[in-house]
C-alpha cells in the first residue's frame, strides 16, 4: 500500500531519493497530563495533523513538502511531579532543532510547527536560531 507521499513515515527510499523537496515541515509537542479530560498525546496528535494538513494543501499545489515525524518532548520542567510527563530541558530543546534543521539543509528549507506553550527559546542564541530558519523558508 502506499503512502501519503508527504509524508516521510509513509513513504520509502525510492520515493524520497527521487523527489526534490521544498521545505520539510518538523511537528514538535510536547507528551504531558492534559488535565483529565484530554490524552498526553494531544499537542502531539494537534501539531501532525496541522504538519499533515499543510504538507497536503502545499503537495496539491505543487510544492513539494515533507511531514517529518513529531518529536513528543517539550519543556516539562514545571511538571516534574506528575507521572509519565516527558521532559526535554530547554537547551536540549535548542541543540535538538538545530541537529535537525543541520541534518536536512544539505536537502531543504526547514519549518518547525510547535504545539505546545512551553515550546518559547527564551536565550539570545536562540532567538538567532529563530531568524536563521525563517529566513531560509522566507516566502515558502
Amino acid at each position: 500500500m502506499a503512502g501519503r507521499p508527504y509524508i516521510l513515515a509513509e513513504t520509502n527510499w525510492k520515493a524520497v531519493r527521487d523527489t526534490q523537496y521544498d521545505v520539510a515541515i518538523l511537528p514538535w509537542g510536547a507528551t504531558e497530563a492534559h488535565n483529565y479530560h484530554l490524552p498526553y498525546g494531544t499537542d502531539v496528535i494537534e501539531t501532525e495533523a496541522i504538519a499533515a494538513e499543510s504538507a497536503r494543501r502545499a503537495w496539491e499545489r505543487g510544492a513539494r513538502v515533507l511531514a517529518l515525524p513529531c518529536i513528543p518532548f517539550g519543556v516539562n520542567t514545571g511538571q516534574l511531579d506528575i507521572k509519565l510527563c516527558l521532559n526535554m530541558n530547554p537547551a536540549t530543546q535548542a541543540a535538538n532543532a538545530m541537529a535537525a534543521e543541520n541534518a536536512s539543509a544539505r536537502y531543504l528549507n526547514f519549518f518547525i510547527i510547535c504545539s505546545y506553550v512551553g515550546s518559547e527559546l527564551k536565550t539570545p542564541q536562540d532567538s538567532r536560531y529563530i531568524e536563521r530558519t525563517s529566513s531560509k523558508v522566507g516566502g515558502a
